[in-house]
């Protein structure tokens, strides 16, 4: 407790800020580079939006026989819908 007193004027935590990727317009490369999304993935969501159209709401995805609710949930904070 004492060291922790001694450093703790000298501590600060920045926070993060979330890119994130618009699943209506990104392509493969901008997908693919997303460590959740894999190739596979990244091409099963441009297969399917250009068979049904765009997302309109990050649940949509869950169309998709390749993503779970475990996954999806996982994505979430990074996906866009605009």
């Amino acid at each position: 407790d004492s060291t922790f007193q001694l450093i703790e004027p000298m501590l600060s935590c920045a926070t993060a800020t979330l890119r994130q990727i618009n699943v209506n317009e990104a392509e493969l490369e901008e997908l693919k580079q997303h460590p959740y999304i894999r190739w596979t993935l990244a091409n099963a969501i441009l297969q399917y939006r250009a068979q049904h159209g765009n997302f309109h709401e990050v649940n949509d995805l869950l169309n998709i026989h390749l993503i779970d609710t475990a996954q999806l949930g996982k994505l979430k904070p990074y996906l866009a819908m605009e």
